[in-house]
């Protein structure tokens, strides 16, 4: 019965058993490649297996299937911003090039972008991914713009890590009054933090 490797996969994925729940799924989506709930389960697993390229291949799948699948845009953003995370931090000689990192970092947002329209409520930590992916390519008024929305939306968290990316995108425009009062914000968080005073 096909169902004995639905349930094997879920069985080694709970028991971080990772390469042979991915087999324990390949072998039902042989069987079944419509299921979705699989495809999401594996899609997931490659993910946490650190696979981007299988788990950007698998989010494809799903969103092709369904372009308003909130939960498949954004993971399959976060996938490529990983991808660009892990190609970056690549020192060798087989790194790729600017524009391909670009391209990828292209990729996550315009997937975040998309799931944001379906649902303009994002949960905090994929509001946060979007504002740092805007650092990362460079567009700082957009990073800002997003940190500050996440910040009106989440006003009584910590947002230690919303204020340091808009601290960053504030030195980069050179806009040493917002700068400072950001500083100030993130040192009155952690007032024993001393690098915030130094600013």
């Amino acid at each position: 019965d096909k169902r004995i490797f639905f349930y094997q996969g879920i069985l080694y994925e709970n028991l971080s058993i990772f390469e042979e729940a991915e087999k324990q799924y390949d072998r039902y989506l042989n069987h079944e490649p419509e299921d979705r709930e699989i495809m999401l389960r594996q899609a997931r697993l490659l993910f946490r297996m650190g696979k981007w390229e299988k788990a950007i291949a698998q989010y494809q799948t799903l969103v092709l299937k369904n372009p308003k699948d909130t939960t498949s845009l954004i993971n399959l953003g976060l996938a490529y911003q990983k991808r660009f995370e892990a190609d970056n931090a690549d020192k060798s000689k087989t790194r790729k090039s600017d524009a391909e990192l670009q391209s990828l970092l292209a990729e996550g947002i315009l997937n975040l972008e998309k799931a944001k329209l379906v649902d303009p409520n994002l949960s905090k930590g994929v509001s946060l991914a979007l504002a740092k992916m805007y650092f990362q390519k460079g567009d700082w008024a957009k990073a800002i713009d997003a940190t500050q929305s996440d910040l009106r939306r989440f006003p009584s968290d910590q947002n230690r890590d919303a204020l340091l990316i808009l601290a960053q995108s504030y030195e980069k425009l050179d806009d040493k009054t917002n700068l400072l009062e950001t500083y100030q914000k993130l040192s009155d968080q952690e007032p024993q933090n001393s690098n915030y005073k130094r600013k």
